[in-house]
Parts: structure tokens; C-alpha cells; sequence
């Protein structure tokens, strides 16, 4: 009898809950602490969403976050879930990553999205008062990847030997559609598309040969202790973990 063995590499999606009565400093250092539990654990990445006035988190700046839980563990890959790419500079973005390539090689995965980040008056001072950009998300995307690429007329700096690992993180077709665009090669695509458009996302992406990772649940791996004692703190429905 042959058996095919499938091994689930674990990752963490942190937004940084920070529960009433804690302070940020103190949210901050927690989060170095679990980063270095779940290196321990074995885990293989640690990412860090990107949320702007949003009560109760406490992660709007990923690529600090990103570097000092890179400086605090050994080998844990540290990526963002992701960047609000249409509210920012595609260069500077580049520019940014490939920084943190320099400083970590092989650890740095950098997740972009379309999010506007908050509510309009929030998105317009991230966009320093810029129309709404949302739309042009797919051109910012195509951008992003040329200032990363070897093969780009105009590459961001430091130009390392090698560039980022780079996501693209979506809610059904919009993500999907993305696919079609053959410039988009180096992108892998993080679909968040509901189960219905599971078969769908798999037919795409063996046609173009992309990697598609469909994330769909959540996983918890906490002791007894911690877990009820983030349930106390109302902390717990705000983390996130997820398997690739």
C-alpha cells in the first residue's frame, strides 16, 4: 500500500491583538516573546497584518515588525499580510523589502494587498490626501515586481542577490483574475476566495503554472494556561495562525 504524506508547515498571522489595559510597549514585547515560542515550536514563518485605527490592534507598520522579530529568532521567516499596496509608493515598497533582504537573507516574504486600510479619511492621509487607488492595484502589483526583478529597467535598492519571496493576497476574482496576467510569474497569489472557488483557483493555476495557496481555516496551537488566559482577556478570537 502506498501512502502519500502530506506535512502542514504552521505560521503565525499576527495583528497584534492588544487587549484592554495593555499597553502597546507592552503588546510589542509580547509579541517578540511568541515569536520566539513558536520558533521553538517549529513553526515556520511569522507574519504581521497591516490595520490603522483599528480598536483592540496594534500592528500598522509590518516591515518594523517584520525586522525585529527577524533581529529576535534564528531561521523563522517574517513576511507582512499584508502591505497596502495601492495607498503607497510601488518603488519605495521595493525599496523597503530588498532593505530587509540585505539585513536577513532567505527570510523575508513580503504579503501585498488592496486593503484601503481604514476608513476614507484614514486611506487618504496613508496616500498623503491621493485620489482612491484601489483600481489600480493589478498596475501598482505589475510595478512592484518589475522594481524587485534582475530583468527591470529600474530596480530598487540595495540590490541583493536575491529578492523577496512575494505574495499577493485577494478575496475571490479580484485575486483570481490576477492570474491571467502572465507578467505576474514570480507572484505567488494567496487566495482568500470562498470554498465554491476552491476547484476554480486550482484549474488556473495548473493551466499557468502559478502557485495558488488557499487559506480557508485557522489553527490554534496554544497551552491550556495561555489559552485561558487570552480568553479572559478577549484576546483570543483576534489570532490568527494559518497552514501551508
Amino acid at each position: 500500500m502506498n501512502l502519500e504524506v502530506l506535512i502542514m508547515k504552521l505560521g503565525v498571522l499576527d495583528q497584534m491583538a492588544q487587549p484592554k489595559g495593555v499597553t502597546a510597549e507592552e503588546t510589542a514585547a509580547r509579541t517578540m516573546e511568541m515569536a520566539q515560542y513558536v520558533e521553538k515550536l517549529g513553526y515556520e514563518r511569522y507574519w504581521f497584518a497591516e490595520h490603522h485605527a483599528t480598536k483592540g490592534l496594534a500592528s500598522s507598520s509590518p516591515e518594523i515588525m517584520m525586522a525585529a522579530v527577524a533581529a529576535k529568532t534564528d531561521k523563522l521567516k517574517v513576511g507582512s499580510g499584508g502591505i497596502l499596496l495601492p495607498q503607497y509608493s510601488a518603488y519605495k515598497v521595493a525599496a523597503q523589502l530588498f532593505q530587509l533582504q540585505a539585513l536577513f537573507p532567505g527570510r523575508i516574504e513580503a504579503g501585498v494587498g488592496r486593503s484601503p486600510g481604514g476608513n476614507e479619511t484614514i486611506r487618504a492621509l496613508l496616500a498623503d490626501g491621493k485620489p482612491n487607488q484601489l483600481a489600480e492595484y493589478p498596475d501598482k502589483l505589475t510595478d512592484l515586481i518589475t522594481f524587485l526583478s534582475k530583468n527591470g529597467k529600474v530596480r530598487a535598492a540595495p540590490r541583493t542577490e536575491d529578492g523577496p519571496r512575494l505574495f499577493s493576497l485577494g478575496l475571490g476574482k479580484i485575486v483570481l483574475n490576477l492570474l491571467h496576467n502572465r507578467e505576474l510569474a514570480m507572484c505567488t497569489v494567496i487566495s482568500l476566495t470562498r470554498i465554491r472557488g476552491l476547484r476554480h483557483s486550482k484549474h488556473i493555476g495548473k493551466t499557468l503554472g502559478k502557485d495558488i495557496w488557499i487559506i480557508r481555516f485557522s489553527v490554534l496551537l496554544f497551552s491550556l494556561s495561555a489559552a485561558k488566559r487570552m480568553s479572559r482577556q478577549k484576546s483570543l478570537p483576534l489570532v490568527r495562525m494559518y497552514g501551508c
